[in-house]
């Protein structure tokens, strides 16, 4: 019996999702099923690199030598021909980083400086199984918007800094982006683009959209703006004085359970007929958001998870009014912080399963007193705090300390850590929150997390060493998702 016959192919694909690329090439040349099954994972994600900038200049485009450009369209052939184009999933279309390149590269003539990007928009037609685009720095063209159009299995478009090629004229009105998930990211100018890719899309087929640029993307034209029936995820930059205007936008919006909206500006009523919050989002239930607009949605009994960006303590707890709000998880981070303000967002938020805070402190170092006795002090007085809720089942505390007006030239501050006993905090808090599972501990110059293990050997760590501190702190994500 053959091993083919042994081991399923669908099997074998599942291992070699496993395997690193370079194991996952070598085993493809073993045998003819091997590499049928090989293929499709190692063609998935194709990335092309067009041109290069001058920094982040795009009106200047770079260009290497003749021969890489050549190089560059014999591999395009090659990843465009029968037997590879079908397996893309994926395409990232990004520019070469000029500065970091090996490569010399001289700035393009206008006949030349697009010769590669439209050599890979006559060939997109190919890649039929493509699902995902990612195009950075591109310009487009019409028949490069058509192309993307007319890609049927495309589901996921994010754009980064695009713009329309010099001359070019878009006609958005015979065309449709059936795309589920739109991301576009550029700087928040009054002629970024994304006037033509809104209109192009399906709001029946929508279901997450992420803009970052210019707030008024819908135009002046409220009455206009059509309903998005479907989207669950929604990201998008405002101007805060403008928040009546915003916050219509928004209640074209019904389904979003998951927002995020960062902005500028004093939050004023602003141009356009006043609107209800209370009517906005009614289904929200994550949200993430500056301190200026947290009070938006915080009574909306929907709404579980709340992320607050950068604040202070003091606009923070002016921005604590009302009761009845049903927020279990909360994740702020803090200019500088203190017991007052733990206090209030344990009284404020008494349903609270899950609490991640981060204070991040500019500090000057005097008369060599070292300044993470402020973190030590902290964690040493939380063994009397009593505000925490029972229901409490997740805790990290993070403390960063910037030092200002220190010479970069200036030794290190040497200093021994003295750190507070945080097993002992651990126990003194698993006692008053018995449902605790997780904490997380950091001083700066000390780290301590735990974890409750279900199966009863609790994983903990502990720490003063530097270099151990960084590597595990890279891991906080993951082990507070876990």
């Amino acid at each position: 019996m053959s091993s083919r016959e042994q081991v399923p192919d669908e099997v074998w694909s599942e291992i070699f999702c496993l395997l690193p690329r370079d194991n996952l090439e070598a085993l493809s040349l073993t045998s003819s099923n091997f590499k049928d099954i090989s293929r499709p994972l190692l063609f998935a994600h194709f990335k092309f690199h067009p041109y290069a900038f001058h920094g982040r200049q795009t009106d200047i485009v770079l260009l290497p030598s003749e021969a890489e450009i050549t190089s560059s369209l014999n591999r395009l052939d090659f990843w465009a021909s029968d037997g590879i184009a079908r397996h893309v999933r994926s395409c990232q279309i990004i520019p070469w980083q000029a500065g970091r390149s090996e490569l010399l590269f001289t700035e393009a003539t206008t006949q030349s400086r697009y010769i590669l990007l439209e050599s890979f928009f006559q060939r997109l037609e190919l890649f039929t199984g493509l699902q995902h685009f990612h195009g950075d720095g591109i310009h487009f063209t019409q028949a490069a918007v058509t192309t993307l159009c007319h890609a049927l299995a495309l589901t996921k478009v994010l754009l980064i800094q695009c713009s329309i090629a010099d001359g070019e004229h878009i006609d958005p009105m015979s065309l449709q982006l059936g795309v589920s998930s739109f991301s576009f990211i550029n700087g928040v100018t009054h002629d970024d683009g994304i006037g033509l890719w809104i209109p192009l899309l399906r709001p029946q087929h929508l279901r997450e959209l992420h803009l970052t640029c210019h707030p008024r993307f819908f135009g002046e034209d409220l009455a206009a703006i059509p309903r998005f029936p479907h989207v669950h995820t929604l990201t998008v930059t405002a101007n805060y004085s403008t928040m009546s205007y915003n916050l219509a936008v928004l209640s074209k919006f019904p389904a979003v359970q998951i927002f995020m909206m960062r902005g500028w500006g004093l939050v004023q009523d602003g141009a356009g007929a006043p609107v209800n919050a209370s009517t906005v989002l009614p289904v929200i239930q994550r949200y993430t958001c500056g301190c200026e607009t947290m009070g938006l949605f915080l009574h909306r009994r929907t709404l579980t998870h709340l992320t607050v960006q950068h604040c202070n303590p003091r606009d923070f707890t002016e921005q604590l009014r009302g009761t009845n709000n049903s927020i279990t998880s909360f994740d702020i981070t803090f200019d500088g912080f203190d017991m007052s303000v733990l206090r209030g967002i344990c009284d404020f938020f008494p349903m609270l399963t899950e609490l991640r805070i981060r204070s991040e402190c500019e500090v000057e170092e005097d008369d060599g007193e070292h300044i993470n006795d402020i973190a030590t002090t902290f964690f040493t007085e939380l063994e009397d705090f009593t505000a925490f809720q029972a229901t409490l089942q997740r805790l990290a505390i993070i403390w960063r300390f910037e030092y200002i007006d220190q010479d970069e030239s200036d030794e290190a501050y040497s200093h021994e850590v003295e750190i507070p006993k945080l097993n002992e905090l651990r126990d003194v808090l698993v006692e008053r929150c018995p449902g605790l599972t997780t904490l997380w501990l950091d001083g700066d110059d000390f780290l301590f997390h735990w974890r409750k293990s279900s199966q009863g050997a609790d994983e903990e760590y502990s720490t003063v060493d530097e270099d151990d501190a960084k590597t595990r702190r890279k891991t906080l994500n993951d082990f507070w998702a876990a």
